[in-house]
């Protein structure tokens, strides 16, 4: 039996929601990382402050990954805003 996180996956990865995918999939690895990097700051206070970068690196690239696609949208949205409203308007009839 699938979790109710398994079948999200999978429902939003048959939708196209890929970014929303990628979303998750960086904010777990930023939370188990961290939460990693913790309890091994409690056994080797250096080891564990040393792993506190794959969280950080995670934080960043999502951010960046975030502005990305806003300016891609963006830019679709304001170079090709007649052919997308072209596309709605066949699709609503």
């Amino acid at each position: 039996m699938k979790s109710f996180s398994e079948k999200k996956i999978i429902e939003m990865f048959k939708e196209g929601k890929k970014l929303e995918l990628l979303q998750y999939a960086y904010t777990t690895v930023f939370a188990v990382a961290l939460v990693l990097a913790g309890l091994l700051a409690l056994i080797n206070q250096a080891v564990g402050v040393a792993l506190l970068i794959v969280p950080l690196v995670c934080l960043v690239a999502a951010a960046m990954n975030l502005v990305a696609w806003s300016l891609v949208k963006s830019g679709i949205e304001h170079f090709f805003s007649k052919e997308l409203k072209e596309t709605k308007k066949k699709s609503n009839k």
